[in-house]
């Protein structure tokens, strides 16, 4: 669930809840859509699936079966924890 954060410049910022890890190719985060309930992969900007629990998406990561992702590398390949709590939880600004 986002959490509002106080204005910058103007406009209120909207930070969400989700986890982050970082690979030789760069940041992956799973983060929760406040609107519809599910959570989704994202690594630069792009989203990489759909899924009913973080844990999920995790698991989708360490077996390689995501979307594809731009420069074509197999996420199995990617030495991804296999537990999302081994994952650093972040908040972040609006991934969508």
């Amino acid at each position: 669930m986002p959490t509002n954060t106080p204005r910058k410049k103007g406009r209120l910022l909207m930070l969400f809840n989700g986890w982050m890890h970082t690979t030789k190719i760069g940041n992956f985060y799973i983060v929760e859509n406040p609107r519809d309930g599910p959570f989704y992969i994202f690594y630069k900007g792009k989203q990489l699936g759909k899924y009913f629990t973080p844990q999920q998406a995790v698991d989708e990561l360490v077996q390689g079966v995501t979307w594809s992702l731009p420069n074509g590398v197999d996420t199995e390949t990617l030495n991804f924890p296999d537990d999302i709590e081994d994952w650093h939880q972040t908040r972040l600004q609006n991934p969508y």
